[in-house]
């Protein structure tokens, strides 16, 4: 599994962005944002594939660049259910799964759905 780590005020200021960018998005893939994890860098971009896009640039904690797609409303609700500082991502790319974590354990965790980042249209 890929993981990553980051804090969670700016993750919630981009899902909130995310939202807002793919709130007019007429199918489920374009309502999932992108997150591109490159060295020490997450970003998130988002968008309704007609006149919105949203990009977001955060520092994380990562061993491996890595990318994967999730709906952002749902991140953002996970957030708000936390009080720590920190959130924890993992991902398993044979079974597209991205694994949110809550707490320091990584034992309790929230599996969401992915599309192939690969095929996921570019909006970089």
């Amino acid at each position: 599994m890929l993981e990553f780590s980051v804090n969670k005020k700016p993750l919630e200021d981009a899902m909130k962005l995310a939202i807002l960018s793919t709130e007019n998005s007429e199918n489920l893939i374009t309502g999932h944002s992108l997150f591109s994890i490159e060295g020490q860098i997450l970003k998130v971009l988002s968008t309704d594939k007609k006149s919105r896009l949203a990009k977001a640039v955060m520092p994380a904690a990562a061993q491996e660049n890595f990318k994967f797609t999730v709906d952002p409303r749902k991140i953002l609700k996970l957030i708000k259910t936390t009080e720590g500082d920190t959130i924890y991502f993992g991902y398993t790319p044979e079974t597209m799964t991205a694994q949110v974590c809550l707490s320091d354990d990584k034992e309790s965790f929230v599996a969401l759905p992915s599309f192939d980042p690969d095929t996921y249209a570019s909006i970089e």
